[in-house]
């Protein structure tokens, strides 16, 4: 009987024994280190800190408070359940918005784009103060006479058509961006009459800019024109004579007087600086300083006739071409 109980006791030591160091071999497993451990007033071994949920503290140690404990790769639960570990929980990854087309970078679809910040606005260049212009011009010159003939008598129109060509010089000097004034020259020859002959007018007006690309303007100033042998047309002539097309005539003439005309003209920028400058011109001759004219006629039937400019008209038109520099 007494080696009966000595044997169910040595039997009882030995499953502790194998508990304990079952236990020991799962904590390492699961890679749990043994906490530091106290002893209480009664002897027993405290777990610091305590155990956390699915392990229980055994003297001191903290082992799987599941029995038998759980196999590898399992934990053991609250409820004293094996079950396999929760998956870790990773965050979802932030979706990009995907831009619409037209839609701006940057900015989510549905989402009003912010207007670009003003540009900076750059000062426009005045062309207020002296401003030059050179060129070349073109001028037709509408020469009328109206005089008695010296040999027949009677009064006879005729008129002439001259063309010359040569440079344009202006100044101008602004006070502001749209009024202008100054002086202009102006020469050339005369190239439709077999003797040629200069012509030659200086100016001073002012230029009015109702736009930035174009101008209207006046002025007054003087001109000289001088012609020879240039061809004429009678246009009236005493009844008792009638105009053969074998007869022939010319116009002979200088006149140097006062003269008003007016302008119409555009400025086509290239630069802020310069602009090309077309430019139309009208003027009369409204007073004579001096004057020689007179028209000789060789009439077929009749012979030759000579008529003395008792009054003459002098018309212009100029068309230039010029660069303008603003200053």
């Amino acid at each position: 009987m007494g080696g009966l109980v000595n044997g169910r006791r040595c039997a009882w030591i030995l499953l502790a024994a194998v508990l304990l160091s079952t236990a020991a071999t799962t904590e390492a497993q699961d890679g749990t280190d043994a906490p530091p451990v106290a002893d209480d007033d009664d002897g027993d071994k405290e777990c610091i800190p305590a155990c956390r949920p699915g392990f229980a503290c055994v003297d001191g140690q903290c082992v799987s408070a599941c029995n038998p404990p759980c196999a590898a790769g399992l934990e053991c639960t609250p409820d004293l359940r094996c079950v396999a570990p929760a998956p870790a929980q990773q965050s979802a990854p932030m979706q990009q918005p995907v831009a619409t087309p037209g839609q701006p970078v940057g900015v989510a679809p549905g989402q009003a784009a912010s207007p670009p910040p003003p540009a900076a606005v750059e000062a426009e260049h005045s062309r207020a103060g002296v401003s030059l212009a050179v060129g070349i011009g073109l001028d037709h010159h509408y020469v009328g006479y109206k005089g008695p003939g010296e040999f027949y008598g009677g009064e006879y129109v005729l008129s002439s058509h001259l063309f010359s060509a040569g440079p344009v010089v202006s100044i101008d000097f602004g006070p502001t961006d749209f009024l202008f004034l100054g002086f202009e020259i102006r020469g050339g020859n005369i190239f439709t009459s077999d003797g040629g002959g200069p012509h030659f007018a200086f100016s001073f007006g002012l230029k009015i800019f109702p736009a930035k690309v174009f101008y209207l303007g006046a002025d007054v100033g003087i001109a000289y024109v001088l012609f020879d042998d240039a061809p004429a047309a009678v246009n009236d002539m005493p009844p008792r004579y009638t105009w053969d097309s074998s007869d022939t005539t010319d116009m002979d003439g200088e006149h140097f007087g006062f003269r008003v005309g007016g302008r119409l003209g555009f400025a086509f920028e290239i630069t802020e600086y310069f602009a090309i400058t077309p430019e139309v011109r009208f003027s009369a001759q409204v007073a004579t300083f001096a004057r020689n004219g007179d028209a000789f006629l060789i009439l077929a039937e009749e012979g030759s006739e000579t008529v003395d400019a008792a009054e003459a008209v002098l018309l212009t038109t100029s068309l230039t071409i010029g660069v303008r520099w603003f200053f």
